[in-house]
């Protein structure tokens, strides 16, 4: 993921940030080679867990662009 921040005006960019694709704290699923090994359980902590993940890096890149305050 990566984030560009242009300026309407004249197209220039002004921003850009990119978080850290390998994560301190790994995505701690179960995993199974194919989609329809998944229980349905499984399914639902799987994307939970992911969805948490994509969430923590977009914090971070607008951290990082300074257009989140620090919590």
């Amino acid at each position: 993921m990566v984030v560009r921040i242009w300026r309407v005006a004249d197209g220039k960019q002004i921003g850009y940030s990119h978080p850290n694709q390998c994560t301190a704290r790994p995505i701690a699923g179960v995993w199974h080679d194919n989609l329809s090994d998944f229980t349905e359980e499984e399914k639902h902590t799987t994307l939970e867990l992911v969805r948490s993940f994509v969430q923590q890096q977009i914090e971070m890149t607008l951290l990082d662009l300074k257009l989140q305050p620090q919590q």
